[in-house]
């Protein structure tokens, strides 16, 4: 990661799936972009969003995707079933959560560790009828074609 340019490549392929797949843009498809893409693949988020780590070592490339999805939603508003505060709740629990989802630095860590027989999973949270009703936008049309930010 980082000076290998990892990093960028995260961000830059999981933009792509958003402007090509609809389903990326629904709650539980961009969940499953963020599990795949950012936390199967290793991004390490105990590394660069810990809060006992070396200011040298954080990384806001996590906080620079999302600030983009939200300009890409603030452009095509009906083509996105998520809303603000679903972003907004995805990067405050990648730095502080009781939820173990951004927990080390690999999907091998979080093995090792039984970290699912000992934490909750944010998805799960967030997938609760009570709360994704709150995170869904109202006037979301499921869009089957590209998007094209300007």
């Amino acid at each position: 990661h980082g000076a290998s340019g990892q990093d960028a490549t995260l961000a830059v392929t999981s933009l792509a799936q958003l402007l090509l797949d609809p389903q990326s843009r629904t709650i539980e498809g961009f969940v499953r972009l963020i599990q795949r893409e950012w936390l199967d693949a290793g991004y390490p988020f105990s590394n660069f969003h810990g809060s006992d780590r070396n200011m040298k070592e954080r990384s806001p490339l996590f906080l620079l995707f999302i600030d983009v999805v939200w300009q890409i939603t603030q452009q095509y508003p009906l083509s996105f079933e998520f809303n603000d505060m679903f972003l907004h709740k995805l990067f405050t629990h990648s730095h502080f959560s009781p939820y173990g989802s951004f927990l080390y630095n690999s999907a091998l860590e979080r093995v090792k560790t039984k970290l699912q027989e000992r934490s909750y999973s944010l998805w799960s949270y967030l997938l609760e009828p009570a709360v994704k009703t709150k995170l869904q936008e109202r006037s979301y049309s499921l869009w089957s074609y590209l998007l094209e930010p300007a």
